[in-house]
């Protein structure tokens, strides 16, 4: 395999990390990057040039950010006490997934400031009330259902997702 030296650059100053795949450490070497944007060791590119991988900077905090768990959170008696609870989510924008954080996780994230990767709301469920709407003189009073499916349904304009991943049941948590 020949590449002419137009087609690749020598050297230079990287963002991240240049790993050897071998053996799963920094490469310190010299290298060369070609068209494509693929890296390789040496001072040119030839059939036995060995490549390597470029390690964006920051990339293990993304990952760790990729395996966002479900936090479970259920309200207090406090919060039953108040009618609310403030739940809160985040989206994530690669792999189009919503989901629930407790408070200190969901700072944690939106702290990172990254927008193109991870969206983020947080809203007042409501979780006392009466299920169902009622009419008091001929005045449509609404229920914790048709209030709960509405804050879905604009959650979701904000957080795609958010109304058929995680707040499908718009009765959840809630007590008379």
């Amino acid at each position: 395999m020949y590449v002419p030296k137009v087609k690749y650059i020598e050297g230079g100053k990287l963002e991240g990390k240049l790993i050897d795949p071998k053996t799963k450490r920094q490469y310190l070497g010299e290298f060369v990057q070609d068209y494509k944007g693929k890296f390789y060791k040496g001072t040119r590119i030839t059939s036995k040039s060995e490549p390597l991988n470029y390690v964006v900077k920051g990339a293990e905090e993304e990952t760790r950010l990729k395996k966002l768990k479900f936090i479970y959170r259920k309200p207090t008696e406090k919060d039953y006490k108040l009618g609310y609870f403030t739940r809160y989510f985040i989206r994530d924008e690669v792999y189009n997934r919503v989901v629930e954080l407790d408070k200190a996780k969901y700072t944690e994230i939106r702290s990172l400031r990254k927008p193109l990767l991870y969206k983020h709301h947080q809203l007042d469920w409501m979780i006392v009330g009466n299920p169902e709407d009622s009419y008091i003189n001929e005045h449509r009073v609404f229920g914790v259902a048709t209030l709960n499916t509405n804050l879905a349904l604009e959650g979701a304009k904000i957080l795609k997702g958010l109304d058929t991943q995680v707040l499908k049941n718009p009765l959840e948590f809630v007590r008379k």
